[in-house]
């Protein structure tokens, strides 16, 4: 058996209708090097002069094995990022989000505008600015924006912060190699409090 056609998540489908035209049909083989190629099959149905009489189908293969794996791939990501213990959001070279996990997404529930994909990073600072969201914004709510802003740019290192609460988050914000920045950032209130309490 050469291989057989088969769903995304690679279950073994019937047969296509051959006396049918059929685009872009899932099929799976084994290629050379043992590993699993992916193809779209597509194809017209035969007909002998007299259209009841069905001799066969034509058609043509794409090979799709570098997008399936590179699909599945994302998805592996994506899962990923989901299990991180701390939140993750990643923004592109105009700082406009491109995904974030579900802590992310928890922190910022109330800011749901400026969570959404597309979102600019500065749109949701303020927003959290305006929410309460770090208590030495409030003397200068501006100048601090500024601020937080010029560090973003530069993308100076870790560094630490107070929230709404007196809780701590530790941030990390690094810069890729096409120009977007990745943001890593941890709860740290409870070790802070571990170590004032053996001052």
């Amino acid at each position: 058996e050469f291989g057989a056609f088969s769903s995304k998540d690679s279950k073994t489908l019937p047969l296509p209708d051959f006396k049918r035209p059929f685009r872009d049909v899932s099929f799976e083989a084994a290629g050379h090097d043992g590993g699993l190629c992916y193809f779209a099959v597509s194809g017209l149905p035969r007909f002998s002069d007299k259209e009841e009489n069905f001799t066969g189908a034509t058609g043509i293969a794409k090979d799709v094995t570098n997008l399936v794996r590179v699909e599945r791939a994302n998805v592996q990501l994506a899962d990923a990022i989901e299990v991180l213990s701390g939140y993750f959001a990643l923004y592109n070279e105009e700082d406009k989000l491109v995904i974030s996990n579900a802590r992310f997404r928890q922190l910022n529930k109330h800011l749901t505008d400026v969570m959404e994909p597309g979102s600019d990073f500065e749109a949701l600072l303020r927003a959290e600015v305006e929410n309460g969201r770090y208590p030495e914004a409030e003397e200068d709510t501006e100048g601090w924006i500024q601020r937080r802003l010029a560090r973003r740019k530069q993308t100076s290192g870790p560094f630490e912060i107070e929230t709404e609460g007196s809780r701590w988050l530790y941030e990390d914000e690094e810069r890729l190699a096409d120009g977007g920045i990745v943001m890593m950032t941890r709860d740290i209130t409870e070790m802070k409090r571990a170590m004032d309490a053996l001052r």
